[in-house]
């Protein structure tokens, strides 16, 4: 019975792992073209400034500024934070697995009864169900921490440097309106 219960957990753990995985290369990928379209929301616009100079000429400047569309921006930040949710969901799927493999070892001791035989199988049946659940969870959480942790703060990076942006996009605005207005 122990046997049974035991490989029914490390089943419960492989499946797990195998859709935890599965869902974290899917989340992966979603990122990096969450990650990509930052490309295409900033968008380089070139602006003429007219200046008078002291023989009464008008001279244009030519600069240019990253103007960034708020609309595509905010339905790229939605997106991330659907990804954002699934991953958080996953890293606690991960770190249940040891959970599961120390409920492996308990129930294998409690019915292991009270020979010591019985205990002594019971327990070393027990044991692969804790060394399956801590293998999954390492080996899931280094996936984890090299690739999908790394795109998602390279992602919060670049919502950072755009919202930026846009500050400085609203704060010119507000002044070329002012400037206008005293005209």
């Amino acid at each position: 019975m122990t046997i049974v219960v035991n490989l029914i957990i490390i089943g419960l753990i492989i499946v797990l792992s195998v859709v935890v995985f599965c869902r974290l290369i899917i989340s992966s990928s979603s990122l990096t073209k969450i990650s990509d379209k930052f490309e295409v929301i900033n968008v380089t616009k070139s602006t003429y400034d007219e200046r008078v100079n002291l023989a009464g000429e008008i001279i244009k400047q030519e600069y240019y500024e990253n103007i960034i569309d708020q609309a595509e921006l905010e339905k790229n930040r939605d997106k991330y934070y659907l990804e954002y949710a699934t991953y958080v969901v996953c890293s606690q799927i991960i770190a249940i697995f040891p959970l599961l493999g120390i409920l492996g070892t308990v129930l294998g001791l409690v019915m292991g009864g009270i020979d010591a035989d019985m205990l002594l199988e019971g327990l070393s049946t027990a044991l692969y169900t804790t060394l399956a659940g801590l293998v999954a969870s390492i080996l899931l959480k280094l996936f984890d921490a090299a690739v999908v942790g790394k795109k998602i703060n390279l992602i919060d990076a670049k919502f950072e440097k755009a919202d930026a942006i846009i500050n400085r996009q609203i704060i010119r605005s507000e002044i070329r309106s002012a400037s206008n207005n005293m005209r």
